[in-house]
């Protein structure tokens, strides 16, 4: 029993005092918050995924209104890309390592006072170029495959 507390504490990175004393609705909307955006994430994932797996077969297609069907499939990815982008907002964390700090239940005020705007680009700037270049070579792969196939 003393065991799951220590780790409760530790995981919302506060003392054995406060999480006693402490106030349990916080804690529970932290916890909810923590999972809203886990699903959020996991949903953009699978439409981004499903939108490059789809571009193959429906460039190949003669049909002109399947065409729409990649854009419908974006919708649910960039409604959870803005839902995430809002809450990393609300709680200011910008950074790839405060991102995991957060998600781990760990502290990021020591991380946002190590933020460099320079360092912070590049990291952007890094991110999109791996999604793009993963994004390209799903659409390139399901081009491949479709041709193969049809």
């Amino acid at each position: 029993r003393s065991a799951s507390i220590l780790l409760i504490s530790s995981i919302f990175n506060i003392s054995l005092d406060e999480l006693v004393k402490g106030d349990l609705p916080t804690m529970k909307n932290q916890v909810l918050h923590r999972k809203k955006e886990n699903t959020s994430s996991w949903i953009m994932l699978l439409s981004f995924l499903l939108t490059a797996l789809s571009i193959g077969p429906i460039l190949l297609s003669d049909n002109i209104l399947i065409l729409s069907i990649p854009f419908l499939l974006l919708i649910p990815a960039l409604y959870c890309s803005y839902r995430i982008d809002s809450f990393k907002k609300s709680i200011d964390i910008k950074t790839y390592s405060e991102i995991i700090a957060y998600t781990q239940g760990k502290n990021v005020d020591e991380l946002r006072k190590k933020r460099n705007k320079i360092s912070y680009f590049f990291e952007q700037f890094a991110i999109l170029t791996i999604f793009i270049i993963v994004f390209v070579g799903i659409c390139v792969l399901s081009i491949t495959m479709a041709r193969f196939f049809m």
